[in-house]
């Protein structure tokens, strides 16, 4: 089953943990990997050809660095203009069919979770630093959640869709080296196997049943 992950990433060969991770999957054998701001500097997507692709491939994976709490804005424009059809199209020879496939998110964050809380006065104040960062018993309860809340748009965007959502596969701290707190190159290696395996696990496009005229 092959597999289609589209990277949005604007300067990607100067990040370090998106272009890892698009390493590590790039000659996969049933992986096609495309990157929108190589193939679109201009906004200008194709969208014939984007939609080809979806209906070649039988899994969606969506790779980004966070962004202010969202994806790039490429990324949001690829998604209005090529998976809205999904949704809204009238015309069912050139509407997509996404039912049964799967959507996967690869985020990468450059800074550590803590900095991802819910709205609480439960937070303390890092030394030399002028944000909040969670406490750790708060952390404990909600870290592993939060970012997942914040890309709920996309869980909701397979589910019009009738797509199946995969749980974010999520990597912080890929920051430079120098930063403090920075993942390292062996926990990095680490996750990007872990993303290729990932991507090697989605299974079949499970069948499902066309949908009556209305």
């Amino acid at each position: 089953m092959k597999t289609l992950v589209i990277v949005a990433h604007p300067d990607i060969e100067n990040s370090r943990g998106n272009k890892a991770l698009r390493d590590a999957i790039a000659q996969e054998p049933d992986i096609t990997v495309r990157e929108l701001y190589k193939l679109y500097p201009d906004f200008r997507v194709d969208v014939t050809r984007e939609q080809q692709l979806i209906r070649e491939h039988g899994h969606l994976v969506l790779q980004f660095p966070m962004y202010w709490y969202n994806c790039p804005p490429l990324l949001k424009k690829w998604l209005d203009d090529v998976v809205n059809d999904a949704l809204f199209g009238s015309a069912p020879e050139t509407s997509l069919v996404l039912d049964g496939r799967t959507l996967q998110l690869a985020v990468t964050i450059g800074r550590v979770r803590e900095r991802y809380f819910p709205p609480s006065r439960e937070h303390m104040w890092a030394e030399g630093v002028t944000r909040p960062y969670l406490k750790p018993a708060l952390l404990e309860r909600h870290g592993e959640h939060i970012v997942d809340t914040l890309l709920t748009p996309f869980e909701q965007t397979a589910h019009l869709a009738g797509m199946e959502y995969g749980r974010p596969f999520v990597t912080y701290n890929v920051g430079p080296l120098t930063r403090t707190g920075s993942i390292s190159d062996e926990a990095l290696t680490e996750r990007c196997a872990a993303y290729r395996q990932l991507l090697r696990g989605l299974g079949p496009v499970r069948s499902v049943a066309p949908a009556e005229a209305v």
